[in-house]
């Protein structure tokens, strides 16, 4: 008899039963032959199974001891399958990927636990080497503001961070009765195609996040006031002077593009060592 499986709280678990659900997150995979998965976790295993049914290899992370101990007892003998007991945050993925033998890059899938999805989400999407897409499920609140545009009242530090890496879809809400225990929220699927190419050279890159993250530190206030020093403020003036822009524009007005545009033109003006690093503070701020 199988072990008997209870969803943990403190591991933000809620296991997908709805088979549609689990039939259109496997799609967001594509045909057998485009990528090999990693399975972020597969709790007792139901996206896992479907994933196995339909010819990919999956390479599962979980944390929780039992549900490892389940999926080792019913897939251990399965040539497709193989499993991380870990913490996905702390996860070599480049030395997992190649131990496991997995094409590259890879697919990431899965029903991303509510209390560390957004954090999961921004630290795989960096890995344009090793994965095409991250996709899945989240709370239906953080996938808005990951897709948000701007101008949107979502639109963010989220929303910036991934649309740099990413191209973003936002799919169908999910109800909370097709999880077990049901959530106190709606969910929503979501992809993340990367980008296959950096937007920017790789030296700009934290100072493009470092910028977005202080721009978006106060979204009410303007962009000049977000700017914690003099030189970047009067750098960032003048490019808003050029491109035809407000001086009292607010952060959320701004798109990718732009920012981009910014970062550009701190860097030559040499006004970005005045912007300090984000810091993170929280899976559900707008702020890093």
């Amino acid at each position: 008899m199988p072990e008997r499986i209870t969803p943990r709280k403190n591991l933000g678990q809620h296991f997908l039963t709805d088979r549609n659900i689990l039939a259109a997150v496997a799609d967001l995979a594509g045909p057998p032959a485009d990528a090999d998965v990693v399975e972020i976790g597969p709790g007792p295993g139901g996206l896992t199974r479907t994933l196995l049914a339909r010819g990919l290899r999956v390479l599962a992370v979980e944390i929780d001891p039992a549900c490892c101990r389940r999926l080792r007892a019913e897939l251990g003998g399965e040539a497709r399958f193989r499993l991380i007991e870990a913490d996905a945050r702390c996860v070599d993925w480049a030395g997992a990927l190649a131990a496991a033998g997995w094409r590259l890059p890879a697919a990431v899938l899965g029903n991303f636990p509510y209390n560390v999805g957004t954090h999961l989400v921004r630290t795989l999407l960096p890995h344009r080497d090793l994965f095409t897409l991250v996709g899945g499920i989240l709370q239906d609140e953080v996938v808005r503001r990951i897709t948000a545009r701007p101008g949107a009242a979502d639109y963010g530090y989220l929303s910036l961070c991934c649309r740099y890496y990413a191209e973003g879809w936002a799919g169908a809400r999910i109800r909370p009765g097709a999880f077990h225990p049901p959530p106190k929220v709606h969910s929503r699927l979501f992809r993340l195609s990367l980008r296959p190419a950096p937007l920017l050279p790789p030296e700009l890159e934290p100072a493009f996040l470092a910028l977005a993250g202080a721009a978006f530190r106060a979204p009410r206030k303007t962009l000049l006031n977000n700017l914690p020093a003099p030189e970047g403020r009067t750098a960032a003036r003048r490019w808003l002077a050029a491109a035809g822009l407000d001086a009292a524009v607010r952060p959320g007005v701004l798109s990718l593009e732009q920012y981009l545009e910014l970062t550009r033109r701190l860097a030559v003006e040499k006004a970005l060592a005045a912007i300090p690093a984000p810091d993170y503070n929280g899976e559900d701020s707008q702020v890093p």
